[in-house]
């Protein structure tokens, strides 16, 4: 289950975005943007590799479990097909987070794994399924790439409890006998810096544990219904999607959509509290000639359109200067209530402060930027910004100093087909 860094954002618009096939929860959170046509979905986090290596026996297909995900498990079958007394799995996973893993026979005696193109301090925590009544020999070692030296041999003792496995720095396990799964937290003790840039181990060489199980049963170890619900978890956030450039920045073009002979007209006009004496046009969103005020709300006054016909489709007020829940409102909104394919048309009222925070990420997944969107306090803001995988030129946002105001942006966006 490959994947794409597109480093510069030149192939699917978002500086960074890791393209994954759309099925794989090992990677996805909330924010990734999908891809029907591709059959794929572009995502921003923190990610890497793990090297596991199983045998005795190594046949046996691994089943990997997000506890973010627990009802999306990813089944890999190994690079080693057919009769094999090894077997090699290679998830790119993501960092920071909680994993299970089952098996679709009997679990591996032996299980060794390496954290690959992990950063210092990285980490992950994997729970292992077993039959009840295993016992295991857990250790720590690291791997010289070259020589095949094994040093700073450790054996791992057990932990009175999970949450020791989790506050600790990977020198621990824990053995749930309840569930049948046995923790281990994979944390990187050294940078993966190595003598060539391109190396996934550090300098010190590979850092692996090994667990070396004896098990009195020939039972098939899937433990998912006893995991969970116990260790599932809420969905979080990974790092916002940073749209590409735009035009004259020295990047590479942005990707432009197909465009079908239709225009919208759109005026937005910002006032933040320090312009709102200022001369010119009232405070409103227009589109065709509609206008859409806040009807004297502090806050966002946003109004969302369909890209393919024109309509409006959203007019929404959050007034994230008096109430904190209205900045995960509208947050929530931008990635999870907004259709693909829309224009999303923001400006300040009065003031956006206090509580603005999670939204500013939000707005910056729709076409927003630094150092324009970090909006002072009163000032003015206005933004054309456009949410469905792509970046479209006409996206633009306009932040003028406080009390240099108000915000204006007047302009014709081409529909899509």
């Amino acid at each position: 289950m490959g994947s794409f860094h597109d480093v510069d954002g030149s192939v699917t618009g978002y500086v960074g975005g890791h393209v994954f096939y759309v099925g794989n929860h090992l990677a996805k959170n909330p924010g990734c943007v999908e891809r029907p046509d591709w059959n794929a979905m572009i995502c921003n986090d923190n990610y890497a590799m793990l090297f596991m290596q199983v045998e005795k026996p190594g046949t046996n297909s691994m089943i990997l479990t997000r506890d973010e995900y627990p009802d999306h498990p990813v089944t890999l079958e190994g690079l080693n097909q057919g009769e094999a007394r090894k077997q090699k799995h290679n998830p790119v996973v993501t960092v920071g987070k909680s994993y299970t893993v089952h098996w679709d026979g009997r679990a591996p005696e032996e299980i060794r794994i390496y954290p690959a193109h992990f950063n210092k301090d990285n980490w992950v925590r994997l729970g292992f399924c077993y039959p009840p009544g295993t016992t295991f020999y857990v250790t720590y070692i690291i791997k010289n790439r070259v020589t095949g030296v094994q040093s700073n041999w450790q054996r791992i003792p057990a932990a009175a409890d999970l949450a020791e496995v989790d506050i600790g720095d990977g020198f621990n396990f824990y053995w749930d006998d309840s569930t049948g799964l046995l923790f281990v937290k994979v944390l990187a003790h050294y940078d993966h810096t190595g003598e060539k840039e391109y190396s996934y181990c550090s300098n010190m060489g590979c850092e692996s544990i090994f667990i070396k199980a004896t098990m009195t049963s020939d039972d098939v170890s899937d433990c998912m219904s006893s995991a969970y619900p116990k260790y599932g978890l809420s969905p979080s956030l990974g790092l916002p999607m940073m749209l590409s450039q735009p035009q004259g920045s020295g990047a590479k073009e942005p990707i432009l959509l197909e465009e079908n002979g239709a225009f919208l007209d759109v005026a937005i006009v910002s006032r933040g509290y320090t312009d709102f004496d200022h001369p010119g046009p009232s405070a409103a969103i227009t589109v065709n000639g509609v206008s859409y005020t806040s009807n004297g709300n502090w806050g966002f006054n946003v109004v969302i359109v369909d890209a393919h016909n024109g309509s409006v489709t959203a007019h929404n007020i959050f007034m994230t200067n008096r109430d904190p829940a209205q900045d995960a409102a509208f947050a929530n909104f931008l990635r999870n209530d907004v259709p693909k394919n829309s224009i999303v048309l923001v400006s300040v009222f009065g003031s956006h402060k206090r509580f603005a925070q999670d939204s500013l990420l939000a707005l910056m997944e729709v076409g927003a930027e630094e150092p324009g969107i970090q909006i002072p306090g009163k000032a003015s803001y206005a933004l054309v910004g456009f949410k469905g995988g792509y970046r479209p030129n006409w996206i633009s946002q306009v932040a003028p100093p406080k009390g240099n105001g108000p915000a204006v942006i007047q302009t014709r966006i081409p529909l899509l087909y």
